[in-house]
């Protein structure tokens, strides 16, 4: 009755499973079939959108993303799954909301358990190249073993970064500023040889809140 009442559907429309009125599909899209374009997912550590509201030319927090923000397309009506850093992120890496009150998937049970709503594994499967990019240590949480067992191919923190990149002369308590995060991942696009699923991790905005002197 009540997933009648909510679709406004006869009582006789709905099905054995009411759950099936969820599943939707969306029409294929044969742009993004032939072109297979890299996908970057990028999580701002401590970055909402409450500290956007304080953007003002006196109080500049944005810099160049504001022209992203008037520009290009800016969805605002989002919530974390989470009300930390390792829920949301946990979730995002299985498409899957956080267990109210339940433990955070790298610290239970789950934490081995390979879901099969990743979107690393379903990238995987379109022929895509997954990396999980970490702007710290990605033994956080044990965050780098969840990632391999969700199906990314590559993890990688503060320490591949600087092998790959060369040493940085500054970091923060919490790792590697963000713009040497984002130099690390354009590198991988620069290199890459088949289509790329990226997601990032970035720590720059982490308490103490520390900037690179530049």
């Amino acid at each position: 009755q009540a997933f009648a009442d909510f679709y406004s559907l006869p009582i006789e429309q709905v099905p054995e499973n009411p759950l099936d009125l969820f599943h939707q599909r969306t029409h294929k899209n044969q742009w993004a079939e032939n072109t297979k374009p890299h996908v970057i997912l990028i999580m701002m550590e401590s970055f909402g959108g409450h500290w956007i509201e304080y953007q003002s030319p006196s109080f500049n927090l944005l810099g160049s993303l504001e022209t992203h923000l008037r520009e290009d397309l800016w969805l605002k009506n989002f919530l974390p799954s989470a009300s930390s850093t390792t829920g949301s992120l946990s979730s995002i890496m299985i498409s899957s909301p956080h267990r109210p009150i339940g433990n955070f998937l790298t610290e239970s049970e789950y934490m081995q358990v390979p879901f099969r709503s990743s979107p690393a594994r379903v990238y995987s499967k379109a022929g895509y190249e997954t990396h999980f990019v970490y702007g710290g240590n990605p033994g956080w949480r044990d965050m780098n073993k969840f990632a391999r067992f969700q199906g990314f191919d590559h993890v990688a923190g503060d320490v591949d970064m600087e092998a790959k990149l060369g040493f940085f002369k500054e970091k923060h308590d919490w790792g590697v500023f963000d713009h040497d995060v984002f130099r690390y991942v354009k590198s991988i696009l620069q290199e890459a040889t088949k289509p790329q699923m990226i997601l990032v991790m970035t720590t720059s905005n982490h308490p103490p809140y520390q900037i690179p002197s530049d």
